[in-house]
């Protein structure tokens, strides 16, 4: 009889621990399945938290027009140019161009390259990219009436001037600067209505002949003020 009772006593034992096993494994089961439900809904809030925090355009550029138009440094299908198209033509606008090589600021300000461009294109947006010609100058204070009457030109237009990239042959003015730190410091100041852009401080790849930007480094050139042009509150962009 105590031998019977000895084996029933194992076998509930037995039983107990299988039980006792089996409903820690769905526990354990049950706390993984919550952690991973956990996991992902932290991920998500974070997801939504990141779009939320993220900087919305101020404004669209569907249906406006745009016109790049000043020296080489402007491109063709290479450079700034292609930059430009890549991010404008997703956001529904239409890029258009006018450069002529070796364009300075006193002969762009005297010809009829952006008066001719204005009248035809008849565009909401106009960027300069102008004075890479004019780097060289000992004197870049007397290019002050060329900038004024060149943005006085484009009228009430949203403008953006991109002033030079920096070179390696610039040279010390009387100011004790050199000539393409000054000339930035002079179509700034002198640029009016226009969003000055200063490209003096950025690395710019060139292409082969090292003055004109490449297609990477046409790209740099442009993601340094592409979100302060897609940003621009619609006050700003107005009182232009």
């Amino acid at each position: 009889m105590r031998r019977s009772f000895v084996i029933f006593a194992a076998i509930v034992a037995a039983g107990c621990t299988h039980r006792d096993k089996k409903a820690g494994t769905d526990a354990d089961a049950g706390t993984d399945a919550a952690s991973v439900e956990l996991d992902a809904g932290l991920v998500q809030d974070a997801a939504l938290e990141a779009e939320a925090a993220a900087p919305k355009p101020a404004r669209s550029l569907k249906g406006k027009k745009v016109l790049h138009a000043g020296d080489s440094m402007v491109g063709g299908t290479f450079g700034l140019t292609r930059a430009l198209e890549k991010k404008l033509t997703p956001e529904g606008a239409k890029l258009v161009r006018r450069t002529t090589v070796s364009e300075s600021l006193n002969s762009f300000d005297r010809g009829a390259t952006l008066r001719d461009a204005l009248r035809d294109e008849k565009p909401d947006i106009v960027i300069i990219t102008l004075g890479a010609n004019d780097v060289l100058s000992p004197h870049p204070e007397g290019y002050g009436g060329s900038v004024e009457r060149i943005v006085k030109r484009i009228g009430d237009r949203e403008c953006w001037w991109i002033g030079p990239p920096r070179i390696k042959t610039s040279v010390t003015t009387p100011s004790g600067k050199t000539s393409d730190i000054l000339l930035s410091e002079v179509i700034k100041g002198h640029a009016g209505t226009c969003h000055f852009v200063d490209s003096t401080t950025l690395k710019i790849e060139r292409a082969s002949d090292g003055v004109h930007p490449s297609n990477v480094g046409g790209e740099t050139w442009l993601d340094a003020w592409w979100p302060d042009f897609v940003s621009l509150p619609e006050k700003e962009k107005d009182a232009n």
